[in-house]
């Protein structure tokens, strides 16, 4: 008799959640790269710039409502990285060498992300977002390691939460409060089952009190609810993790080429 084949389980694996992560994160690359900086020749604008852009023609209306949307899009990716963040800081057999990839992806992805953001190769005012996800990883190390309830480990978690924020403000780190904040709720909430998902999302939508772009950052967390966990998950490649910086590479010198 033929063995009978396992029916397969619906939902989405961890490539594919990463790829809807990177999917938006495209979203505001062309934002930034092509709207702003070649269409509009405005640079990295904020939510008002973009709004009174629109009101000059009819061609900047046009650019600046996309421009708006697809930043709006690229937030949506800050709670599928928290939740790959978390995820893989459990899961992985080996947290030295994901956090080794996470610095790299950091320090490649500066340069390209420059090239979006400002048009230079080195422009010292903003970080990449992969930066926010090496500090997360710390930030997930020490929470880890002080887990036991204690006075003691309360206050080594508050200072650490504390200092990793003020990282991210010191050094403008884009996204990098809003991704630690999610992070943090997310791994808080890491054993609840859907309630993780819920104040995910919720704490994804608070954000918006630091960006009008968060308001809609919710919707990330749809690839995350269809997200199938299975018994043997395989590790992100180098590769996956080089996605990040190649993508930014690509449309960066397609903007400073343009």
């Amino acid at each position: 008799m033929e063995r009978l084949a396992q029916p397969r389980k619906r939902g989405l694996g961890k490539n594919q959640v990463l790829f809807w992560g990177l999917l938006f994160l495209l979203a505001g690359m062309i934002s930034r790269g092509f709207l702003q900086n070649r269409v509009l020749q405005m640079g990295d604008l904020t939510a008002q710039q973009l709004l009174e852009a629109m009101s000059a023609s009819g061609a900047a209306m046009a650019a600046a409502t996309a421009a708006l949307v697809m930043q709006a899009l690229e937030a949506c990716a800050i709670p599928i990285f928290a939740f790959l963040l978390m995820e893989g800081f459990q899961k992985t057999k080996n947290r030295k060498k994901m956090f080794l990839y996470l610095v790299l992806t950091a320090a490649l992805s500066e340069i390209p992300y420059n090239l979006i953001t400002s048009g230079k190769f080195l422009e010292l005012t903003t970080r990449n977002p992969a930066v926010a996800m090496v500090i997360g990883m710390l930030v997930l190390y020490f929470f880890s390691r002080y887990e036991a309830k204690s006075m003691q480990n309360t206050l080594v978690k508050t200072i650490v939460t504390i200092a990793a924020l003020l990282w991210c403000v010191m050094l403008n780190v884009e996204h990098g409060v809003a991704l630690l904040v999610v992070t943090m709720v997310m791994w808080a909430f890491r054993n609840k089952g859907q309630r993780r998902i819920i104040f995910g999302a919720v704490a994804a939508t608070a954000c918006f009190m630091m960006s009008v772009f968060y308001i809609f950052s919710a919707m990330g967390i749809l690839p995350v609810h269809f997200y199938r966990e299975e018994e043997e998950q395989p590790e992100l490649g180098i590769g996956m993790y080089l996605a990040y910086p190649i993508l930014l590479l690509a449309v960066g010198l397609l903007s400073y080429l343009i």
